[in-house]
Formats: structure tokens, C-alpha cells, sequence
């Protein structure tokens, strides 16, 4: 009865065992799908933000003006990037899930934000950015933590093309 008794406990852990295995499988494999679908839709967002006429007319104005005038562009932002920031800002407001909206360069300077105080911030790309993009179109940094925040924050970016075929951020 003893060996009954041992045999039945060790296959009835076993079988437990597997099965819990299974179920820590099956998690992993739904948050899995659940976090693609999660940065699908938001490069899908993203797409759409910066597909506007307001973003893809202003950034060719004002490198228009930049070509035309760099010494002055330097200075002061131009109306053309305040149109701007002023679209990202009301995107930034309308969905909650975006805490900074940033267009930046290709050496990863902002040169319109979605909030003037963003615009000295610095912004940390992930080191692979570039590589990303080309095999994605789009590129993530690691999730990170801010102070007052529980939330953790992901950086997402997509490339913009203009028509001089330079890459805007």
C-alpha cells in the first residue's frame, strides 16, 4: 500500500507538473500575440500622426527655409515647426496612451515636440535604432521607468520620408 501509495503521489506530481509547465507556455505564448498586437496598433498610430498633410507639408517648408536661410532657422524655430507642435500637442491630448510626441532628426535631435519644455529634453535612442527601422520600418526602445509614474514607458519611433530622400524621425 506504501508503494502504491509513493507511485500514485509522483505520477499525479508529474502530471501537475507538465501541466502547469503547459499553462506557463500558453501565458507567455498569449502575452506574446498580445504585445505584438499592442505595438502594431501603436506603429499603425504613429503612421497615421505623421502621415497628416499638417506634419508632411510643414517639415518640407521648413527645410525649404532652412536650405534657403540656415543661419536664421538656427536661432529661432520657425512657424513652420511651431504648426507643428502645436498638431502633436492636440494628438498628445485626444490619446492618453502618448506621453511625448517628437519629430526628430537623423542624428536624433528633436526639432518639434508635441510640448515646448520637450524640446530640450534629450532623446535616448536605442543603439540599433537604425537597424530596426530598416528591417521594420519602425524601431522600440527597452520599456523604462520615470519617478512619478508606475507605468513603464516604451519609445516608439517611424521614419518619415521627404521627398529630398532624407529621413526625418
Amino acid at each position: 500500500s506504501f508503494g502504491m501509495g509513493w507511485f500514485w503521489f509522483n505520477m499525479s506530481r508529474r502530471v501537475t507538473t507538465e501541466k502547469i509547465e503547459q499553462k506557463l507556455v500558453d501565458s507567455v505564448g498569449i502575452a506574446e500575440r498580445e504585445m505584438n498586437l499592442w505595438f502594431k496598433e501603436r506603429n499603425y498610430d504613429l503612421r497615421v500622426f505623421a502621415s497628416s498633410f499638417i506634419v508632411r507639408e510643414n517639415l518640407s517648408r521648413y527645410r525649404t527655409a532652412i536650405g534657403n536661410d540656415k543661419k536664421n532657422q538656427e536661432k529661432q524655430p520657425s512657424a513652420h515647426l511651431r504648426k507643428i507642435g502645436t498638431y502633436l500637442n492636440l494628438i498628445r491630448n485626444e490619446f492618453k496612451e502618448y506621453r511625448r510626441l517628437l519629430v526628430l532628426d537623423t542624428e536624433g535631435r528633436v526639432i518639434a515636440a508635441s510640448d515646448s519644455s520637450d524640446q530640450g529634453q534629450p532623446v535616448m535612442l536605442p543603439e540599433n535604432w537604425q537597424s530596426q527601422v530598416d528591417r521594420a520600418r519602425f524601431f522600440a526602445g527597452d520599456a523604462y521607468f520615470v519617478e512619478d509614474d508606475p507605468s513603464p514607458l516604451v519609445l516608439l519611433g517611424i521614419p518619415l520620408l521627404l521627398e529630398q530622400n532624407s529621413t526625418q524621425l
